[in-house]
């Protein structure tokens, strides 16, 4: 495999969707889930159980939102050196921007 090769990759879009990409369904399966694994290097030391399990386990809370989500409170924004937001922004505009968590 090459060093760019992604088994499993999470991603979120602009309207805030959340997916997950996996290199195969079988990754997700009670064979795979607890099988023997090992390094394919003479030696290695063998564990008696993957860590697909794991994964699986912290990954579902992240792609269905009941962990990993920022709620924002306010925010508020404005050119660096003035007090009130303009109508609009150019690209080399620099901004200053707060924001805080929700209650």
């Amino acid at each position: 495999m090459g060093k760019n090769t992604l088994l499993i990759a999470g991603l979120q879009v602009r309207n805030n969707a959340r997916i997950i990409f996996s290199c195969s369904l079988d990754f997700f399966s009670d064979a795979f889930f607890n099988s023997a694994v090992q390094k394919a290097m003479p030696g290695a030391q063998r564990y008696p159980q993957t860590g697909n399990d794991e994964l699986a386990v912290a990954l579902s809370p992240w792609v269905f939102k009941e962990e990993g989500v920022l709620h924002v409170g306010s925010m508020s924004h404005h050119p660096v050196g003035e007090t009130a937001p303009p109508n609009a922004y150019i690209v080399t505009n620099s901004v200053t921007d707060y924001w805080s968590t929700a209650s």
